[in-house]
């Protein structure tokens, strides 16, 4: 319970403030470096590493430690703008 309502305020600052800031091609590049690391491992339950260092263009917006369930968070949103969906 406690960490889908993480996810959905994740999303929902990724909709209300960041993505904004973003070009499209931005975007597709960050979804593709996180496909890539949740390829490697389950970044979505990792809550030791902080990622902001890895992704210098989120900085900007994000005043709390980057987790791996942030950026699924964040590649769902670009997803669902890619889609349509958003």
């Amino acid at each position: 319970m406690l960490e889908a309502m993480a996810e959905s305020w994740y999303r929902l600052h990724y909709q209300n403030e960041i993505s904004k800031h973003l070009t499209e091609e931005q975007k597709i590049d960050i979804a593709k470096r996180i496909s890539k690391l949740t390829l490697e491992s389950a970044i979505w339950l990792d809550r030791d590493i902080d990622y902001s260092e890895q992704f210098p263009e989120l900085k900007p917006y994000i005043n709390v430690e980057l987790s791996g369930m942030y950026l699924c968070a964040i590649m769902k949103g670009i997803v669902d703008e890619i889609q349509g969906n958003a």
